[in-house]
């Protein structure tokens, strides 16, 4: 479902980053969401909260996804994770009544590579991708994807505004 993307995030950087999949609170926005039909495709519902996000048990002082396999730092849905997973570190986020695609600058792939080529033919890659119609609708019917990320406005970079 919904592929062509290629990751931006290189496997090298990802392992080494104590950002994604971990969180500070059990509850907390950043834990990825699922999109309706995701959450068939998974195909364990057990793991995924009553408003669709995956949940995030304590481990430590933190919370990790449920899907992190903690000693190898790597996915255990990793061909089957959530749309919010294939397209980090790129974030859709409600502005008023528009949703934009935005860069999570604090992501370290993000801050080596803001202003290279690589990071602009990326987002080129990102506005085909969120042009195609199967993406479109994927978004129309999953519109919950888009947050709000409250307390973490000064970390996003918009990039453009997604039509659905």
């Amino acid at each position: 479902m919904l592929e062509g993307l290629p990751s931006f995030a290189i496997s090298e950087v990802c392992l080494k980053c104590d950002g994604c999949c971990r969180f500070y609170e059990p509850e907390s926005s950043w834990r990825p969401r699922c999109g309706k039909e995701e959450i068939k495709a998974i195909g364990r519902p057990d793991i995924i909260d009553e408003r669709s996000y995956i949940r995030a048990p304590q481990s430590g002082d933190k919370f990790l996804c449920v899907c992190l396999a903690k000693d190898e730092h790597c996915c255990d849905i990793y061909t089957k994770r959530p749309f919010e997973c294939k397209v980090y570190p790129f974030v859709l986020m409600k502005r008023g009544n528009k949703i934009v695609l935005s860069a999570h600058t604090s992501c370290p792939m993000v801050g080596q590579h803001r202003n290279t080529q690589k990071f602009f033919d990326y987002e080129k890659q990102l506005k085909e991708f969120f042009a195609r119609p199967e993406v479109l609708d994927f978004l129309r019917n999953n519109k919950h994807l888009a947050g709000d990320y409250p307390g973490y406005q000064e970390e996003f970079e918009d990039l453009f505004e997604v039509k659905i």
